[in-house]
């Protein structure tokens, strides 16, 4: 009896080697996220990238890579398993019609991307119709992609080909600072039975000239929850004109309309906005307003008071009165 005992015991510990040993032949999967500033961090996930072995797998999800360069973003892309990337930020790289023809044919190979970031490059997509072909062409071939970010890159009047490149609608576009005119407003009232946004940025575009073509843009969206129009220079009519004409989208849940307007306008704005907006969780609607100014000259202090129509605890205080449907005071940025 005791035999057998030590047969079965020998066999349990076999079958243990047996599974042990099979290990190696598993498959690990590491999945992560990378963000890559500088150059010796693109060294060490590139060299890792390039040793791994056969049961190891990385998938890189999200790439961020700013401020390191366009040559270097291409290279580290050429390594990476793209069939896993759904994220790629590349903002502050500076993209020249050169590297841009280098870098454009390698996104189509990412075909899980629903997020492309090429913020603050400055491509400047009016000097050249070829390159923007190039780039609505990679565009089209994109058929996840959700998220666009063109801020800091002027296209003015070629907004109809970037939205006529994607055939399906876009959550979140963002094109502040990108030097839009009447015809990119028009092309985006056009085109909003395919694009219905979820997020839109308008920021610093001088829209103050197309206020007739703005709020055609803004009553064709029906699904918007977060609108950015700061500082495009609207006068105190338009300003109030906008902020009552965003009360009709019932999906709005954040409007940042920022800008050097009065605290008159700004204080009309407040009250409005407390009246009539049920829905609204954030409203910015204020510039940072620096109501005193000591200064030094030789020995001697000079002040320097922002004249105002009222106290500015007084303007704070009633601010918080009408203040009915914010989260936090502080998202006024007073």
């Amino acid at each position: 009896m005791l035999s057998d005992n030590h047969s079965i015991s020998g066999n349990d510990n076999s079958d243990d080697l047996i599974k042990s040993s099979s290990y190696p032949d598993d498959t690990i999967i590491i999945r992560f996220d990378c963000i890559i500033q500088d150059y010796r961090t693109y060294v060490e996930l590139l060299s890792a990238l390039r040793s791994t072995t056969p049961n190891i797998q990385l998938h890189i999800c999200t790439i961020d890579m700013r401020c390191i360069g366009l040559a270097l973003v291409s290279s580290f892309l050429d390594h990476v398993d793209k069939r896993f990337v759904q994220t790629l930020r590349i903002p502050y790289n500076v993209l020249t019609r050169q590297n841009l023809k280098y870098f454009l044919p390698r996104l189509p190979s990412l075909t899980q991307l629903h997020t492309l970031d090429l913020s603050c490059n400055f491509i400047d997509f009016r000097l050249n119709q070829e390159d923007l072909d190039q780039f609505c062409n990679v565009l089209s071939q994109l058929k996840h992609l959700k998220h666009l970010s063109l801020s800091g890159s002027p296209i003015t009047n070629r907004l109809e080909f970037i939205l006529n490149a994607i055939d399906h609608s876009l959550d979140v576009l963002n094109l502040d600072f990108c030097s839009l005119y009447e015809n990119d407003l028009i092309s985006l009232s056009e085109m909003s039975t395919r694009h219905q946004f979820l997020h839109l940025d308008l920021g610093t575009n001088r829209l103050n000239r197309f206020m007739r073509q703005l709020l055609i843009v803004l009553i064709k969206q029906t699904r918007l929850v977060v609108l950015d129009l700061d500082y495009n220079r609207f006068s105190s009519n338009d300003y109030l004109e906008l902020i009552a004409c965003c009360q009709r989208l019932t999906t709005l849940k954040s409007l940042s309309l920022r800008g050097p307007n009065s605290l008159t306008t700004q204080l009309a704005a407040a009250t409005f906005i407390g009246e009539h907006y049920k829905c609204l969780r954030s409203w910015k609607i204020a510039s940072p307003i620096e109501y005193s100014l000591n200064r030094f000259v030789g020995n001697d202090e000079q002040n320097y008071l922002i004249q105002t129509i009222m106290p500015y605890d007084m303007f704070i205080s009633e601010m918080n009165k009408r203040a009915k449907c914010l989260v936090s005071i502080s998202e006024l940025s007073v």
